[in-house]
């Protein structure tokens, strides 16, 4: 299986989501480090540094490209787990989206590919 490499992030200026597999760090007049995502050919977005998510290589049920961070009515968060070694689902409290449980995999309860094809993106935590 082919993996794309595609981050997403959110404009500074407008809070579009970008995709883009081009990112680079400079500096703007008010941020030393500031992140750019490559929307087009030569035109620079400067982008929300806490919306910056991998593309997952996987869709949801409606077809949607899943990035890290994006979560489903349920509560269930995709995250990358250090322990696995690999992206899998956290419980996120959605009203405040802090995330309770680290990965569902971890505490025992499902692997993400037992889930993944049930998923339906509402948010992401960077919203």
């Amino acid at each position: 299986m082919k993996r794309e490499i595609l981050f997403k992030g959110k404009s500074v200026n407008t809070c579009e989501w970008i995709e883009s597999m081009t990112i680079t760090k400079g500096a703007t007049e008010s941020t030393k480090d500031a992140l750019f995502m490559e929307k087009d050919i030569d035109e620079w977005v400067e982008i929300v540094p806490d919306s910056l998510s991998q593309f997952v290589n996987e869709t949801d049920k409606n077809c949607k490209k899943v990035f890290e961070g994006d979560y489903d009515k349920d509560g269930n968060c995709v995250v990358w787990c250090d322990t696995c070694k690999g992206f899998q689902f956290a419980g996120i409290v959605i009203d405040t989206k802090e995330i309770y449980v680290p990965c569902h995999n971890c505490d025992g309860n499902f692997h993400f590919n037992d889930l993944i094809d049930d998923f339906e993106i509402i948010s992401n935590i960077a919203d």
